[in-house]
């Protein structure tokens, strides 16, 4: 009798000591899934606060974009807390099928988890370079290229999140792009749809109508360099002194010089070696050979080695035609597009020097 009881009262002790360890993986999972919503909503406050500071243009859009993607995140990982407050659980059904997390799940995440500490490398390297310029096409492109890689930063967390909880996303696990493959600022570049007829249009620059007589050259159809800033198109998305930024049709930036226009720079993405190659093709075509500014490490003899070098900042593919007042520079230093740049000689000249004054 006394060995049933001993043993009936071991069972118990293991029994409510399985039930505890239980209950204490529970509160665990519990606490990272309230610690994941606070720190979210704390990235949400910090993105609006942002967003404050934008009255329009490419920044405020992508910016736009990583609110909702945030807040779509916060919103699953709130739903599953309610239902673990309810002790319920959810079930999802994505086009009529039963959702099921992924079977490599872990992996994925381990991966996903790298991408986001490489992301947050290149996003670090970014402020850095913003802090640099004071205003201009430079500053401009490298706003751009700042809030697009938050906006992948926002993407990494929600995929990471629903994979660490086992959450649908509506884009798809294995659709959903990385910072190696971040698309374009919105609206979409033509680079994305039919190459040839987007270069064509970009080169050629075919004109609605007849350009003012102080233009010196007429670029992407509406835009003239050395003109005044009355000649160009109404409603830009952003506007200050130095610049105006458009991003119907296309991401354009115009940087002004006493009111004049000295440079027009497009941004086409993605910035890979088929986006460059196919411009610098064109270019070619038209201008000439040009002269090969690029710089690559030693070791990147290849396209797949300087695309790599190119993603890591340590390379650079540039090529520079100087025509008469006027110079066409194709540059592509960033995963995330190409940019195609005409810059009027003297009005160039005048900026470039009363920024060296001021420092």
């Amino acid at each position: 009798m006394r060995r049933a009881r001993s043993f009936c009262t071991v069972l118990s002790f293991l029994t409510l000591l399985g039930l505890h360890s239980h209950l204490v993986s529970a509160q665990l999972a519990d606490d990272s899934l309230f610690s994941d919503i606070a720190a979210l909503k704390a990235e949400i406050k910090k993105a609006e606060d942002e967003d404050q500071r934008y009255t329009g243009g490419l920044v405020k859009s992508l910016i736009s974009l990583r609110l909702a993607t945030l807040r779509q995140t916060a919103a699953l990982l709130d739903q599953r807390a309610l239902a673990i407050s309810a002790r319920t659980t959810l079930q999802y059904t994505i086009d009529g099928k039963p959702f099921v997390p992924p079977s490599d799940a872990t992996a994925q995440l381990s991966s996903v988890e790298r991408e986001l500490a490489h992301n947050a490398t290149k996003i670090a390297e970014q402020e850095i370079e913003v802090a640099r310029y004071s205003g201009g096409l430079v500053q401009a492109t490298a706003l751009v290229t700042l809030a697009t890689l938050r906006q992948t930063e926002a993407m990494l967390q929600q995929k990471r999140l629903a994979l660490k909880y086992g959450l649908p996303q509506f884009v798809g696990f294995k659709d959903l792009p990385t910072s190696r493959t971040m698309p374009s600022p919105p609206p979409a570049s033509p680079i994305a749809g039919d190459m040839s007829a987007s270069v064509d249009t970009a080169v050629t620059e075919p004109s609605p109508k007849k350009p003012p007589a102080d233009c010196l050259k007429q670029v992407f159809r509406n835009f003239c360099l050395g003109t005044n800033v009355s000649s160009l198109p109404p409603n830009p998305a952003r506007k200050t002194d130095v610049s105006w930024a458009y991003v119907d049709p296309d991401p354009t930036v115009v940087t002004i010089v006493d009111g004049k226009v000295a440079a027009v720079g497009r941004f086409y993405s993605p910035g890979t070696w088929l986006t460059y190659r196919d411009l610098e093709r064109t270019l070619v075509e038209k201008y000439g050979p040009g002269k090969d500014l690029s710089f690559f490490p030693s070791y990147a003899d290849d396209s797949s080695s300087r695309e790599t070098s190119i993603s890591l900042k340590r390379g650079r593919a540039v090529r520079s035609w100087q025509q008469e007042g006027y110079t066409i520079q194709l540059k592509w230093e960033s995963r995330d597009h190409v940019v195609l740049m005409y810059f009027h000689d003297d009005l160039e000249a005048e900026r470039t020097a009363r920024k060296k004054d001021e420092f």
